[in-house]
């Protein structure tokens, strides 16, 4: 007898400036391994020099096919109804992350256009004929969980192909994944210190990501802290013209901390590093600055007011300051660790 429907867990993710991000969190509950693996990875941001079009991201970008301890599959060329692949792959225990054209999920507001954006869904109800996803919704402008009846994911899914993908050819293809809960993950302390070298530094002299470079060359990449000085440049623009923040350019940032945050409290907690009050105050003060930041760009488009822009140069610089202390602390602490 088949299922008449089938929801997999998942919780509220720690980050959601991105879906693919916001996918992969949502799903790691208590699987440590998943937990160390995060913490070993997620800390390289990167920005592409001079390009206002473009917010930070993580580097690498898409790591739900990165991740060891995923179970991936990737579908491609299957011309069913998307209701009918995603029950499958439901039933099978697989999440799934795709591009759907937004203009069919009523909770996005494409504006009356044909947009395509990716989305996380987690479950079906064949009785309700529903699909279960989350993405950014609106009005309320947050990540947040949703349904969409069946003749409308279809729609959305039969009507992505024709428009363009200015992100990666990955959003054309389907990604299902699930936790391979037999791996067990080695947490790796020289990679963390090189990767928070390579992030003091602002570059990418580890090159642990080679072989995933969804953009292609890095050559034009801003690493590390050094994006401060792109966000500064950011405020410069926003400061010559009647446009909106991204509210990206500063949410980014927020999550990575918020990240930050819980890789200090495992590193004292496995014992990688003592117990230190001192750089949980000052980390836990650098995420306030963070969240104060965002809340200055979410004014800023409500008012237009120049001023605020002068209030966020100010706190950015604040941020690297602040930051830049915290990794140098934590690398020496990671040193003394086994005498690395």
């Amino acid at each position: 007898m088949e299922r008449a429907q089938k929801l997999l867990d998942v919780k509220y993710p720690l980050i959601t400036s991105y879906v693919e991000h916001a996918a992969l969190f949502s799903i790691i509950g208590d699987s440590e391994e998943l937990k160390k693996w995060v913490y070993n990875n997620y800390i390289q941001l990167c920005i592409i020099n001079n390009d206002y079009s473009l917010n930070p991201f993580f580097f690498p970008h898409n790591n739900l096919l990165r991740c060891p301890l995923l179970k991936t599959k990737i579908i491609e060329n299957d011309y069913r109804n998307f209701h009918e692949i995603i029950r499958e792959y439901i039933n099978d225990g697989y999440y799934i992350y795709t591009s759907l054209d937004e203009y069919y999920i009523q909770t996005r507001d494409a504006y009356d256009i044909h947009l395509k954006h990716p989305v996380f869904i987690y479950g079906y109800d064949d009785i309700k004929e529903k699909i279960y996803l989350a993405d950014f919704t609106y009005p309320k402008q947050r990540y947040d969980f949703f349904d969409v009846s069946y003749t409308n994911i279809d729609r959305a899914y039969s009507s992505k192909q024709g428009i363009y993908d200015y992100m990666s050819k990955q959003s054309f293809y389907v990604i299902c994944f699930k936790i391979n809960k037999d791996l067990y993950y080695e947490f790796h302390i020289s990679e963390l210190i090189s990767l928070l070298e390579d992030y003091k530094l602002g570059v990418n002299f580890s090159r642990i990501y080679d072989d995933s470079l969804e953009f292609g060359s890095t050559e034009h990449f801003i690493f590390g802290l050094n994006i401060y000085d792109s966000l500064l440049e950011y405020i410069n623009y926003y400061q010559k013209n009647d446009k909106k923040i991204w509210l990206h350019l500063f949410a980014i940032p927020l999550d990575h901390k918020k990240i930050m945050s819980k890789r200090i409290d495992y590193l004292i907690r496995e014992g990688y590093i003592c117990e230190n009050v001192l750089l949980k105050k000052e980390m836990n003060e650098l995420l306030l600055v963070n969240e104060r930041s965002l809340y200055l760009s979410i004014k800023y488009n409500k008012t237009k007011c120049k001023d605020i822009l002068e209030r966020l140069s100010i706190l950015v610089l604040e941020m690297k300051r602040m930051e830049k202390k915290i990794i140098e602390n934590l690398i020496i602490l990671l040193k003394e660790y086994g005498n690395v």
